[in-house]
């Protein structure tokens, strides 16, 4: 899974901004749905800050798009946050934790299913790695997000920035949390390729592009 922050820690913390204590970014509810992915084993020596409040600062950021620097001083330190993330995503807890959510959400008639949108983002990258390849604008990775009628992500999924986007449509589709599929899928003009709009209409969707 991939996140649309930097993934490398600043090197210093912003004490000049907003310091009020912000409401909890999870509930008791959400939290016990998914507290049992966040267990630690006991490794002796200094003790680990608890996961939950580095949870509650990671989404922080996620949700408000400020730098790890600016986290507010009532979270843990944004490196211990960030570091945690990095954990989380390498070892797929991240993952699972949004895949309960959102089974939960589906469960109670939340998620809308009456279409899904595709978007592409192209994101600078760093020098190296599978997902990096040279852009008009320098190196960089395509961000591919799938949403549903209401905005809610389904499904997340990164490439280089080589291939054209109506190529890396069908991996998205594939790579979506949720096992069901809206009937219709809408996205930009980019997406405009009949054999495209063949093959997802033999899985039964309807692609809507200019």
């Amino acid at each position: 899974m991939v996140i649309t922050l930097e993934m490398w820690p600043p090197r210093g913390r912003n004490c000049t901004g907003a310091r009020t204590v912000q409401a909890s970014e999870l509930t008791d509810e959400q939290w016990h749905l998914i507290q049992d992915l966040f267990v630690e084993e006991e490794t002796g020596g200094r003790p680990r800050i608890a996961p939950r409040p580095c949870l509650e600062g990671v989404l922080w950021a996620l949700r408000s798009g400020a730098r790890w620097k600016d986290l507010p001083i009532h979270f843990p330190s944004y490196t211990t946050c960030w570091r945690r993330l990095a954990e989380w995503m390498d070892n797929g807890i991240f993952e699972e934790a949004w895949r309960r959510m959102l089974h939960k959400l589906d469960r109670k008639g939340r998620v809308d299913w009456s279409m899904a949108d595709g978007r592409c983002d192209v994101c600078p990258g760093k020098k190296r790695g599978e997902c990096v390849s040279p852009t008009k604008r320098g190196k960089g990775s395509k961000l591919m997000l799938l949403i549903d009628g209401k905005g809610l992500p389904l499904g997340i999924d990164l490439h280089s920035a080589s291939p054209a986007e109506v190529r890396l449509i069908e991996p998205l589709l594939d790579n979506h949390i949720l096992d069901q599929h809206a009937p219709r899928l809408i996205y930009d003009r980019a997406a405009d390729s009949d054999p495209l709009r063949d093959r997802l209409a033999q899985d039964g969707i309807q692609l809507i592009s200019p």
